[in-house]
């Protein structure tokens, strides 16, 4: 079960929420009307990336040492807008970028599935 503060919203006003979580399995949920998870999506595509050797006082991201990549797709979920596919981004630099991007069979899965 979702935290009671956010059941309470969902319950209260008839709504779905959706929720990130930076943890070691950077992952997002989707909380329904009635507070519970319905669906959970962890990040497939890690971002890794060494530019210390191509910029100087580049650095090394390797969000591989501390996060665990999902492992499945999951299928698109129901809203009151429509179904839902879900996917993780990052910031970088204050530019909001998804690597799953990077990995356009994602998102034709979920064209696929009815997103």
């Amino acid at each position: 079960m979702a935290s009671k503060k956010l059941v309470q919203q969902t319950q209260r006003n008839a709504i779905v929420i959706i929720v990130w979580s930076l943890s070691d399995l950077d992952t997002h949920l989707i909380i329904n009307e009635e507070g519970n998870i319905v669906e959970e999506y962890r990040k497939l595509h890690l971002f890794d990336v060494d530019l210390s050797h191509r910029i100087q006082g580049g650095s090394h991201i390797s969000e591989s040492k501390y996060i665990e990549p999902g492992d499945r797709i999951p299928d698109p979920i129901y809203s009151p807008i429509g179904y839902i596919g879900m996917s993780i981004v990052f910031f970088v630099f204050f530019i909001l970028q998804s690597n799953d991007l990077r990995y356009p069979e994602l998102y034709r899965k979920y064209v696929t599935r009815g997103a």
